[in-house]
């Protein structure tokens, strides 16, 4: 551990609201969509372009706040990004016309990726082999909890608030992550140990990348499994409130429940913790199997041999 004597627990909440910043910026509000769409005067269509902004934002930060972060360290790229989610949750909130709100979005994923980058290179810089593999573990469980919530924190707040107010809740949690990223997180990434390129000369690595078939084929295989999820999620909301009459509340319900089922909740990835563990002491790599493993059936005795998981398994690749 690089950090001497870093208290666990809150760099563990700290790390975990951050991994949780991404599923926070596309389903908190999602109970809202159809009161924002209505607010706005735009159609069911244009307010969907909302998600696919925030999704796009979520993308893009995550090859700019990844080459930042290796070379200017963990926590001024950490900061920077919340400041910007800050921002663009206020420019959500403040938004007159669905064009404001589109870009506001953009800028608010492009803000959410930074937390999912940079939790996970702290966690790198401070941890290693076995306990390394546990914790990106544990971010796995923040990432399948943290779309099951958001919808239900959502719901709840639309009892006192409207869909402005929610984008005003995001921004205070942007505050709260600023302070304790302030005040309580250390610089994990030395000077001596900083990438002295630029920031453009990682993304010439792209290329590379690109261009290995294992990789490309997981990432298409990823890609076309939450495509069909992400037409659920964007339509789901006016499907639910519009068609069927359903509250944001019970609509909130009703998403988390559905969440709930292919198995993104603690106790069914209980057993995916532990699969990850020992496929890494199978492979002799601390790195096996960390990226993304689900057991949907993992609940389920007669079913846990079922590996087939929703968001699929990425293992190293020798």
């Amino acid at each position: 551990m690089t950090p001497a004597h870093p208290n666990r627990l809150v760099y563990a909440i700290t790390l975990g609201l951050l991994a949780a910043l991404g599923p926070l910026c596309i389903d908190l509000y999602l109970p809202a969509l159809p009161e924002l769409a209505r607010d706005l005067g735009t159609e069911t269509a244009t307010a969907q372009l909302s998600l696919t902004a925030g999704l796009l934002g979520l993308g893009a930060g995550q090859l700019l706040f990844g080459p930042m972060s290796d070379k200017f360290g963990r926590i001024r790229p950490l900061l920077l990004s919340l400041a910007l989610l800050f921002i663009a949750s206020i420019g959500c909130a403040l938004a007159k016309d669905i064009h404001a709100l589109l870009v506001a979005h953009l800028f608010e994923g492009l803000a959410g990726a930074g937390g999912a980058v940079l939790s996970r290179a702290i966690a790198r810089d401070m941890y290693s082999g076995h306990e390394l593999t546990r914790f990106f573990a544990l971010l796995m469980l923040v990432n399948g909890l943290a779309p099951i919530g958001a919808p239900v924190l959502g719901g709840a707040l639309m009892t006192v608030l409207n869909w402005r107010g929610i984008f005003v809740v995001l921004g205070a949690i942007a505050v709260l992550l600023i302070l304790l990223a302030r005040w309580k997180l250390r610089e994990t990434l030395p000077a001596e140990r900083r990438s002295q390129g630029s920031i453009f000369s990682a993304w010439a690595a792209l290329g590379q990348v690109i261009t290995h078939r294992p990789f490309m084929g997981f990432c298409l295989t990823q890609g076309f499994m939450m495509s069909g999820m992400f037409a659920y999620i964007g339509a789901s909301p006016f499907v639910l409130q519009q068609i069927y009459g359903l509250s944001p509340q019970a609509f909130s319900l009703c998403f988390a429940a559905n969440r709930y089922w292919p198995g993104d909740c603690l106790p069914n990835q209980r057993p995916a913790l532990s699969a990850v563990g020992r496929i890494s002491r199978a492979e002799g790599r601390p790195d096996a199997g960390v990226c993304r493993l689900q057991l949907p059936a993992a609940g389920r005795r007669e079913r846990r041999a079922a590996a087939a998981g929703t968001g699929g398994a990425v293992l190293h690749h020798r």
